[in-house]
């Protein structure tokens, strides 16, 4: 997210009866620099689009999306007066959406509409751990979407094809993907306005192959036998050892940033924990954390890591366990493994006193006195929700009416297959009603396939408003 934080609509039906300029500016006053799937509101996708605004004037504008199939529609966005940076959300009938990307904004001081030569972004899936239900007829839907073109891009014909260069910041990081770029050629086959269409989710790959597309020469495109402007999708897959291979690196490349206590199961008392961890590199892919009650504890292995790169260069995620017993006092790094280095320690690396006042629970949700087989030291890793098939609850007609919303967080056991077996709450949306929505979707959901009975956690939030709260403890 993968964020969308504190988030108020800001959608509005712009007239935009003067068709843009064929020709494009040379600068757009705005540009769309996140594009995200973010819950659902009954039957429709409800979608979240970022708009930057350096200039902090109301500019209503014209947004492109695109479908999977490369079916586009258009979406009218009012500007937000004095906001550098503005959210839209929007509900669509169509679960399929892939790309936004600006295409027309009204000029300053003129009624007029200007075409803008501006970057796709790349829709990016609903959060794994979040899955956001909105109450019915909180949002703007489908109705907002008007058709555009119906035909996608088409296979590129080169005449000569420049391979991108490998960033060597990837390849020292050990990261690789796939990377698609449309671009539009003209009937000459002068290549302009190329874009990504499928993020890698590395910026550095992203540019590379988009310089590449530029630099490329193509085929002059027809219709019809004719010569004809025409857009192609070009893709591009980097993988390690074409442009270099990793080094092994001697220091512990990670560390503690947090500890939450974000809930616990009334029945057993076991209390759940979220660890954050930072990384200078994407390619960790299992950490060694002792947690530790006053007493000596064996380490417990967190693997399956699903690093999200910051602007900053470096990585965060968060792994999840559960804990017998009394509370913990502190927590230890004591190891991480990469890719293709050896492992490396970390003791005493970081160690990090538990901030239970972020994950204070409320009164009644106290926990029970811990089963007598549980062992003080019984740590068991509970997985970030990995959903093969997600199931959006049904937000409750009753609740919905009584304004009632929270965020319920859940545990949930799954069979090898991936199929949920229970699902349990361990920290309460404050409405029971809510909780039983988010336990019968999760029970109707399917999770990737673990190998092993595995734990996973998904949190479950309702919003009797168009507005994403923090979903931080």
């Amino acid at each position: 997210m993968c964020g969308f934080v504190r988030v108020m609509v800001l959608l509005c039906a712009v007239a935009m009866g003067i068709a843009p300029v064929p020709s494009l500016a040379a600068a757009c006053p705005l540009a769309v620099s996140a594009f995200a799937m973010v819950g659902r509101a009954g039957e429709y996708a409800v979608y979240g689009i970022e708009v930057d605004n350096p200039t902090g004037r109301s500019l209503p504008a014209l947004v492109e999306v695109s479908g999977e199939s490369g079916a586009r529609s258009e979406l009218a966005l009012g500007g937000a007066g004095g906001e550098k940076k503005f959210w839209t959300l929007f509900a669509s009938p169509r679960n399929d959406l892939a790309t936004a990307r600006l295409k027309a904004v009204a000029q300053l001081g003129s009624q007029a509409e200007a075409a803008c030569a501006s970057s796709a972004s790349t829709v990016q899936p609903a959060n794994g751990l979040l899955t956001v239900a909105f109450a019915p007829r909180t949002l703007p839907r489908g109705a907002k979407l008007t058709p555009a073109i119906t035909s996608g891009p088409s296979k590129p014909a080169f005449v000569h094809k420049v391979e991108p260069t490998y960033p060597p910041e990837a390849v020292k990081a050990g990261i690789g993907g796939h990377v698609d770029v449309e671009v539009d050629v003209s009937a000459l086959g002068a290549a302009s306005n190329a874009v990504v269409a499928n993020s890698s989710g590395y910026p550095p790959l992203d540019e590379a192959a988009v310089a590449a597309t530029i630099a490329s020469t193509y085929r002059q495109p027809e219709i019809g036998a004719r010569p004809a402007a025409t857009q192609y999708l070009v893709p591009y897959t980097f993988t390690l050892g074409r442009g270099g291979t990793t080094t092994a690196d001697t220091t512990c490349q990670a560390r503690i940033t947090h500890g939450w206590l974000i809930g616990l199961d009334r029945i057993t008392g076991d209390n759940l924990y979220e660890i954050g961890l930072q990384s200078t590199r994407g390619d960790v892919t299992s950490v060694d954390v002792t947690l530790e009650k006053g007493d000596v504890a064996p380490p417990t292995t967190f693997g399956e890591l699903r690093w999200r790169r910051r602007t900053d260069g470096t990585f965060e995620t968060a792994v999840y366990a559960l804990v017998g017993g009394g509370l913990v006092g502190a927590v230890r790094l004591e190891s991480v493994d990469l890719r293709k280095s050896p492992s490396q320690n970390c003791s005493p690396y970081t160690i990090v006193t538990w901030d239970h006042t972020a994950g204070a629970l409320e009164a009644e949700t106290r926990p029970t006195q811990s089963a007598a087989k549980t062992s003080p030291n019984d740590v068991q890793v509970v997985l970030p929700a990995v959903f093969a098939r997600r199931v959006w609850p049904q937000y409750p007609s009753a609740a919905a009416t009584g304004h009632l919303f929270g965020i319920a967080t859940l545990v949930v056991d799954v069979d090898p297959s991936g199929k949920p077996k229970m699902a349990s709450v361990y920290r309460s949306s404050g409405s029971q009603s809510l909780d039983a929505a988010a336990v019968a979707a999760a029970l109707a959901s399917s999770c990737w396939r673990p190998g092993t009975p595995a734990k996973y956690l998904s949190r479950y939030a309702f919003r009797t408003t168009p507005t994403l709260e923090d979903d931080q403890p």
